[in-house]
């Protein structure tokens, strides 16, 4: 009789440190909002990276991909200025280039990157403009 009331408690013991184990080796788990989330930062974070390691097409390409994927994402004024640059600049693409920016300046007024669009748009087809503070 003992040895079986030693057995049944043996058997409790582990079967409850096994549960709690379980219990706390378990992640929080990320609700799908969290998991866009995360996602579209990356892709952010792989955009803006890319643009400042002069990776230009790639940071063309994800930033491309940012506004694909998440087409009202908070990062889409940035988006279409940095897009609408690299086109006028370094593809030689200023037709493609006042689309973007034009975009950027009838859908985010507000910008920061609004006074820059009004700029390059006024050298749209000057690639080569340096201005006067640059000089």
């Amino acid at each position: 009789m003992k040895s079986s009331v030693v057995k049944i408690l043996t058997v409790v013991f582990l079967i409850g440190g096994c549960t709690s184990q379980i219990r706390e080796s378990h992640a929080p788990v990320k609700t799908s909002s969290e998991k866009e989330f995360l996602y579209m930062e990356e892709l952010y974070a792989h955009a803006s990276n890319s643009f400042k390691s002069g990776d230009i097409d790639g940071a063309y390409a994800w930033y491309e991909r940012l506004e694909q994927d998440y087409p009202d994402n908070p990062y889409r004024a940035e988006s279409l200025f940095i897009r609408g640059y690299i086109l006028k600049t370094f593809r030689d693409e200023p037709e493609n280039a006042e689309i973007l920016f034009r975009k950027l300046l009838d859908g985010f007024p507000g910008s920061d990157f609004y006074n820059a669009a009004v700029f390059e748009l006024k050298h749209i087809n000057d690639p080569g403009f340096i201005p006067e503070f640059e000089k």
